[in-house]
């Protein structure tokens, strides 16, 4: 597989895991007021209690950071921009060579 291929999938798996994130929050996180005067009128049945939800908060976090940590890595792999396109050609026509 090569570098671009697997920075789209971890751009993918970026996007999923912030979506993951977005969910979790909004579904298991309890209700708080926004307002002293609007008071809570509904619990949310679903929520996990403080510790379970920053321990997850603290795991998902870490997921996020390893996901863009693996991407920034990725990125500086490829080619500069100072190269030409030439000699990115020939780069690759290598690698490609070289795997046969």
């Amino acid at each position: 597989m090569d570098r671009i291929t697997q920075l789209q999938d971890g751009i993918d798996q970026l996007q999923h895991t912030m979506l993951t994130c977005i969910d979790y929050l909004h579904t298991r996180a309890p209700l708080l007021p926004t307002s002293t005067d609007i008071p809570i009128t509904k619990k949310n049945e679903i929520a996990e209690t403080e510790e379970q939800l920053k321990a997850t908060k603290k795991e998902l976090a870490g997921s996020f950071c390893r996901l863009i940590k693996q991407n920034e890595i990725l990125i500086e792999s490829l080619p500069d921009l100072s190269c030409t396109e030439e000699s990115q050609v020939s780069f690759y026509l290598y690698i490609d060579f070289s795997r046969v």
